[in-house]
């Protein structure tokens, strides 16, 4: 390989660059010292750091906040990689374990979304990362676990800077239509950051306070919304590569790893498009082409949710072995009322507590075992109508 053709630089730069940055380097950064200033630690909070590396806003809220309002702070990190979890623990527990803080770090597999209300949750240099077929169950399950009056916050760039194979690099503009299908308010701005001053955008989605609260704890359903997202994205690219080759065969010089970019982001747009329509037909049991080679010669299949195990839904190609499949939500129906429920009781209480509303408090102690009795016993005692009995029987439980 030719190291120094940008189209090979560009398609075999080494992937989870965030995850590589340490902890530290947060202090610094721009765009994360600005994230940090957006946190209220004026009262107890929770803060989800969804995609959290080895805990560079950990480092940001250090270097933002005095000790007195760190110990409001209770704090979520969630990640893929096992590495990027235990370098973030360990960063914790040498610095803002001494101030107050609360914390606690999940493989993103083992995070119930389901189980309690945050403040406010972020999303650091994470969307870009999200297999492109469930972006959008993905952004649902955050918004609704966000409590009314919260603001769900994504830091994000469109620009080729971590070169990694898959990147779905939206604009801003795409990810505001996303948030705003929520019915969120929705505000942006744009930072320079880094040695090379890429420019970061930080779009927030806020959660209006005086949100109904059916509607601000409901799933939602951006199937259709993010396929607009998916085809404006790749007609901007499609346009952009045009330009290009048409400034290529007028004898002009083009940026050759900005073109090597924008055929990539064609590719992985493309893809996701095609298969939020293809598996749209999987279940009248016919996938039209496959999305990796373009064969009709595929095989479709639903596999409905049971007791075990969750459904998915898949296809896989007979000529050249692709498969992609995506998992059903699981008793949505069902889950989702519950869910609506549960948040609902967490958000606004109830005059008189019932043995369901005791049960619906104590599943969100459950999801996360015996430690999540400090982190999660303030803000159940400031639901309207829960008094300390229940809380001490839910403690007799867990134990």
């Amino acid at each position: 390989m030719n190291v120094d053709d940008p189209f090979d630089v560009y398609f075999t730069r080494a992937t989870r660059a965030y995850c590589s940055f340490p902890a530290e380097t947060g202090s610094s950064d721009k765009a994360l010292l600005a994230l940090a200033q957006k946190i209220d630690l004026s009262r107890k909070k929770i803060v989800v750091d969804y995609g959290c590396g080895q805990g560079r806003l950990l480092a940001a809220i250090n270097k933002i906040h005095g000790k007195g309002e760190l110990s409001n702070l209770h704090y979520i990190g969630v990640d893929v990689y096992e590495d990027a979890i235990e370098a973030a623990k360990t960063f914790f527990e040498s610095t803002l374990a001494k101030t107050g803080v609360k914390a606690m770090f999940r493989y993103e597999d083992n995070f119930d979304t389901t189980a309690f209300l945050a403040d406010q949750i972020f999303l650091i240099f994470t969307v870009h990362e999200f297999d492109p077929i469930n972006l959008d169950a993905t952004l649902s399950r955050l918004w609704r676990m966000l409590r009314r009056g919260g603001t769900l916050y994504i830091q994000d760039t469109g620009a080729p800077i971590y070169k990694e194979v898959e990147f779905l690099s939206f604009e801003p503009q795409r990810i505001e239509e996303l948030l705003q299908s929520f019915g969120a308010n929705v505000s942006s701005e744009t930072i320079k950051t880094g040695v090379n001053h890429v420019p970061v955008y930080i779009v927030a989605g806020h959660k209006p306070a005086d949100l109904d609260l059916e509607i601000a704890y409901s799933w939602h359903d951006l199937k259709e919304t993010y396929r607009q997202v998916l085809h404006r994205s790749l007609l901007r690219d499609c346009f952009e590569l045009y330009r290009m080759r048409t400034a290529i065969d007028n004898n002009k010089t083009v940026d050759s790893e900005k073109l090597a970019a924008a055929c990539h982001r064609i590719a992985v747009f493309a893809r996701g498009f095609h298969q939020t329509y293809a598996l749209d037909r999987v279940d009248m049991n016919e996938a039209p082409y496959c999305v990796a080679c373009g064969s009709g010669n595929v095989i479709s299949k639903t596999i409905e949710p049971n007791v075990k195990d969750s459904g998915e839904i898949k296809i896989k190609c007979s000529d050249c072995d692709y498969e992609h499949r995506k998992e059903i939500e699981v008793g949505l129906e069902r889950e989702d009322w519950e869910v609506r429920d549960r948040f609902s009781l967490l958000d606004a209480g109830k005059d008189r507590f019932t043995d369901w509303d005791e049960h619906q408090l104590t599943r969100c102690l459950l999801s996360f075992g015996h430690e999540s009795l400090s982190f999660f016993e303030p803000f159940l005692l400031s639901v309207p109508g829960a008094n300390r009995s229940i809380i001490k029987s839910y403690k007799r439980f867990i134990r």
